[in-house]
């Protein structure tokens, strides 16, 4: 081989040499430019795993007291429908008026001459007494605890209705067995009178 032979392939060599440090220094710049960009992006992904972790945490709680509120709101609405559905239903009272006449009907059916003779007005007098006396008697507490009696057992039954249950006619009339048994008690028939 020749000098200028071998020149030529130095000079040919020493080009290759610096395209491939040029291309060399390239591939480190990008290589660095991307660990830069993929320590960003970890610290990114880091960020946002994070963030959704707090997100997913808010949607938990969220969906709690949102559960919690709609259960608050549909016992509110259920229980202002069992108040409406009750007020349309006879009171403690309206029961009572209709079992001290129809005692009184009773009686006179039966044409007793046994004891005295009770008419409906001094009854409902006596009665009418009871209920608005101030001070808590041991038969206006027996009253209290029949009405209290009558309302669950009304209640008991708008529930299953309103449930799609139904209420047989026994079940009606049983409600009657609170104010009977009051009209029964022997503090209460003293206090009356009956």
């Amino acid at each position: 081989m020749t000098i200028e032979a071998l020149r030529k392939q130095i000079s040919d060599l020493q080009i290759q040499n610096t395209k491939t440090e040029t291309e060399l220094n390239t591939l480190y710049a990008k290589r660095d430019s991307e660990q830069r960009m993929l320590k960003e992006t970890e610290r990114g992904i880091g960020h946002k795993q994070r963030r959704l972790e707090v997100l997913k945490r808010d949607v938990f709680n969220l969906t709690i007291e949102h559960d919690k509120q709609t259960r608050a709101q549909q016992l509110k609405d259920r229980k202002e429908e069992i108040q409406k559905a009750i007020t349309l239903q006879p009171s403690f009272d309206d029961i009572v008026q209709k079992e001290m006449n129809s005692i009184i009907s009773e009686l006179k059916e039966m044409n007793f001459s046994l004891g005295r003779e009770l008419n409906f007005e001094e009854l409902w007098e006596a009665y009418s007494k009871l209920i608005s006396q101030r001070e808590i008697s041991r038969a206006s507490a027996i009253r209290q605890e029949a009405e209290t009696r009558y309302l669950t057992q009304l209640t008991s039954l708008i529930e299953r209705e309103l449930d799609g249950g139904t209420v047989d006619m026994i079940e009606k009339r049983n409600l009657k067995i609170p104010i009977q048994n009051f009209l029964s008690n022997p503090i209460v028939k003293a206090e009356l009178r009956i």
